[in-house]
C-alpha cells in the first residue's frame, strides 16, 4: 500500500493521505443545465416506457 500511496502522491502532485475525503479542485466537471434538463427527460422515458410495457403484459396475461 505504500507503493500505491508514493504513486498516487507522484501524480498529483501533493502528499496524499487515506485518513480522509479527496477535496476537489477544480477538476470537477460543472454540469450544464441543459444536461440535467435532458437526464430529466430520458429517466421519465424510461419510466413511461417500463410502465407501458408492464401494463401491457398485464392486460395481455387476462385476455
Amino acid at each position: 500500500m505504500a507503493a500505491v500511496r508514493e504513486a498516487a502522491s507522484e501524480i498529483v502532485g501533493r502528499p496524499v493521505t487515506w485518513d480522509g475525503l479527496a477535496q476537489v479542485k477544480g477538476d470537477a466537471r460543472e454540469i450544464s443545465p441543459l444536461a440535467d434538463a435532458l437526464t430529466g427527460i430520458g429517466c421519465l422515458l424510461l419510466t413511461v416506457a417500463f410502465l407501458g410495457i408492464w401494463v401491457y403484459g398485464l392486460v395481455s396475461l387476462f385476455d
